[in-house]
């Protein structure tokens, strides 16, 4: 454990027995006077290392002679690399000075109860565990509870945020009454969070803007629709449009006119026979404004439903708005 000592502290003078050994081809006493120099030259504002530098280096030389620097610091690179897991060749002030790091845990911190528990929980024998080894255990342990702490506490914050949704959803559908022609089930009146849980929860697909949120590829009476929630000023719902897939001009009558009509037949379905209908040419529809098909108009217990044509592009769809 002695040698281990010194040799820990001789890591931090590495950098002067280096350029002695280089120098003299391993005199004893050009060493000593080579590493005063040397010391010197090394770039740091820590006084107190410096001075713990040279003490080490005389110390080591003292008592054990002249040993090759290049094989100590091959040694430090080895720890450092099986200790952090970094194979990068870091500079040698960097690695001297994690390993001086690591003395001051061993010589200061806890690394009684580090070391205990290190060969505890790896079965390691006490005789072949690097220095380092029970301390970088020791960071990875605390850094996984923490880790693992915010995971849960993460979790628990989006269970608290998914019920608070939840109550809010039901609150407000006690409180609104529902019209045949919601859809989605989402009925006038509802705020925007409330609606954005709805879609969430099935699983749909929605971006946001100022006034409306949009939701993409929702299946309504067989079709694959876009749906534009609009709110008002306080963010509170207030009609929604229904768009079909646009499609070009050569499509208008074998596809886009049946689309309309389909969506004419699931709105009678649900509102009862229509205000009017009308038949729209292609002239008709212009880039702009919807091209009215079949409207409901507004009454006591139903809102006012548009269905028609409209373009834009050059491409033509079939469209639904509904204004509660």
């Amino acid at each position: 454990m002695k040698i281990f000592y010194w040799v820990t502290l001789l890591c931090a003078a590495a950098a002067i027995t280096l350029s002695a050994a280089q120098t003299t081809g391993g005199a004893a006493s050009t060493v000593a006077a080579a590493s005063a120099s040397d010391t010197a030259a090394i770039d740091t504002s820590d006084t107190a290392l410096k001075a713990s530098m040279e003490e080490a280096a005389a110390s080591f030389m003292r008592r054990y002679g002249v040993v090759s620097a290049d094989s100590l610091e091959r040694m430090l690179r080895s720890d450092y690399m099986l200790c952090t897991g970094d194979s990068s060749r870091i500079s040698r002030e960097r690695l001297f000075r994690w390993r001086s790091q690591v003395d001051s845990t061993i010589m200061h911190g806890n690394y009684s109860e580090m070391f205990r528990m290190f060969v505890t929980t790896t079965g390691i024998k006490a005789h072949e565990v690097r220095p380092c080894e029970p301390i970088v255990f020791y960071e990875r342990v605390n850094r996984q509870i923490h880790e693992t702490d915010s995971i849960i506490s993460a979790q628990r914050a989006a269970r608290e945020k998914a019920r608070e949704d939840s109550m809010r959803v039901v609150n407000e559908l006690r409180r609104l009454r529902a019209n045949p022609a919601d859809i989605l089930g989402i009925p006038a009146g509802m705020s925007r969070p409330a609606v954005q849980t709805i879609l969430a929860r099935n699983r749909i697909r929605t971006t946001s803007a100022a006034r409306h949120l949009q939701a993409e590829r929702v299946m309504f009476d067989s079709l694959v629709v876009t749906i534009a929630f609009y709110f008002d000023e306080e963010d509170i719902y207030t009609g929604y449009e229904v768009e079909t897939t646009a499609m070009n001009a050569d499509q208008l009558d074998t596809t886009v006119r049946g689309w309309a009509n389909q969506l004419a037949r699931a709105y009678e379905k649900r509102l009862g026979p229509p205000s009017s209908r009308s038949r729209v040419s292609f002239r008709d529809i212009r880039q702009g404004r919807l091209s009215i098909t079949t409207r409901w108009e507004k009454g006591e217990s139903r809102p006012r439903v548009l269905v028609g044509l409209a373009t834009h592009n050059h491409l033509y769809y079939a469209k639904v708005m509904v204004s509660y």
